[in-house]
């Protein structure tokens, strides 16, 4: 089955990876990377590591998901190239070795919804002190596949009108900021409405003379059209279903929707990103986790001009590993329904449970995640609830008077039971 929701999350992810990778490959303050197009000169900070001096721009309020960490760039290969990308002459050199790693500092993100006060976008940008009260403009892009593709072909034509409007027609736009002495910005954007964005910060070029355009930083985000309600186990027991149950607010009942939802082991859940470049498009491979994802540009395993939902959870299945989780997914005309995920053969573990609801032409519209544990009822757990219970600690009592319980085990039990949290978490 096609889904155009599904080719839409793939081109934004290739866009935040190509975000990520160029503007991590250079190593020192002083330093960036520097890409000619035509005779225009683009420049692009470097990021580091560094959560507060890395040139990161971390985004806030909506609702906080745990991103996968860590979140970890390797570029390998040369440090200057000339090639022709249709029709436009592109160099591009950097200053950095040969190998260069950098982490992304931050181990959540922010999902917004289009309802008041859940649409409300804090920006806060990280830069290093040597851009201390340099003057600066935001611009928030509304990006869709139209516009990738608008790029796309003004790059391959040497024109780069698509991306001057990129700015001049940005949804907003904050063209006369300052940043602080410590290099930082906080701005807040109120009322998005639901869509795709890239925030995008440019040093003002009346302070950077030698480019036509210098990028401090960008990052994406997402306002989602609907709030929706999620509710799943938060345990259950070895080979047993977990049943999720996703119902969306103020959406429409006849209108065809994509239900999915990911389970991935919490130790896996990372992305080890590494890049291959020896300057030349058919030597410029991508991977993710050690999986092969890109090739000379190419999605592997996915037709990117006809994205299948199976290929894609194929390639899923491959990043997670088949005992590490697993994936399922479903189209119906509801804005409601259920999903029973199957654990057979899944360790005993800690989850991340990913869901989300795909509406054709417009991606992702609903969007939760949270903790699943895999984990063996307690056989004095008689109510297989994972709580331990008076009567339950009656019965632990019993066997340790007629001594079939040690010490240590009672008191383990009478500490579950005091607490009384569930005992797979203590």
């Amino acid at each position: 089955m096609k889904s155009k929701g599904l080719k839409s999350l793939c081109y934004i992810f290739i866009v935040t990876l190509l975000l990520i990778g160029l503007g991590s490959i250079a190593v020192a303050d002083s330093y960036e990377v520097n890409v000619t197009i035509n005779d225009a000169s683009i420049g692009f900070a470097n990021h580091t590591s560094s959560e507060t001096e890395g040139n990161w721009i971390a985004v806030k309020g909506g609702e906080e998901f745990q991103l996968p960490h860590p979140i970890s760039f390797t570029y390998k290969g040369i440090n200057a190239t000339d090639f022709n990308y249709g029709s436009a002459p592109i160099n591009i050199t950097m200053d950095a070795d040969d190998d260069y790693t950098v982490t992304y500092p931050f181990a959540n993100h922010s999902m917004f919804t289009d309802i008041h006060g859940q649409n409300d976008v804090s920006l806060e940008f990280y830069g290093s002190d040597m851009f201390a009260y340099d003057d600066v403009e935001l611009y928030i892009i509304n990006v869709n596949r139209g516009v990738i593709s608008d790029i796309n072909q003004n790059l391959k034509e040497a024109n780069l009108a698509s991306i001057h409007d990129l700015t001049e027609n940005a949804y907003k736009k904050y063209p006369n900021e300052q940043l602080d002495g410590n290099g930082d910005l906080e701005i807040t954007c109120n009322g998005l409405e639901a869509g795709d964005y890239m925030a995008l910060m440019l040093l003002n070029t009346s302070q950077m003379q030698d480019y036509d355009a210098f990028i401090l930083s960008a990052t994406g985000f997402e306002v989602l059209e609907y709030d929706s309600v999620i509710t799943a186990s938060s345990a259950v027991d070895l080979n047993e279903n977990i049943n999720v149950d996703i119902s969306m607010l103020n959406a429409a009942n006849d209108t065809s929707y994509t239900y999915g939802a990911v389970l991935v082991k919490d130790s896996v859940y990372k992305a080890d990103i590494e890049m291959e470049c020896n300057g030349s498009k058919d030597s410029t491979n991508l991977t993710v986790n050690e999986i092969p994802l890109i090739q000379g540009y190419d999605l592997l395993g996915i037709d990117s001009s006809n994205i299948e939902r199976n290929d894609v959870q194929n390639k899923i299945m491959e990043l997670i590993g088949p005992d590490n989780g697993t994936i399922i997914m479903k189209t119906v005309e509801a804005n409601q329904t259920s999903l029973s995920i199957t654990t057979t053969d899944l360790p005993e573990d800690k989850y991340i449970l990913l869901t989300g609801v795909y509406k054709a032409g417009e991606g992702l519209v609903a969007f939760g995640q949270q903790d699943v544990f895999i984990a063996p009822y307690n056989p004095y757990d008689f109510n297989e609830n994972y709580t331990i219970e008076i009567e339950e600690l009656s019965a632990c009592i019993d066997d340790f008077f007629v001594g079939d319980m040690s010490i240590v085990e009672i008191s383990k039990f009478v500490t579950y039971y005091l607490s009384g949290d569930e005992y797979y978490q203590i």
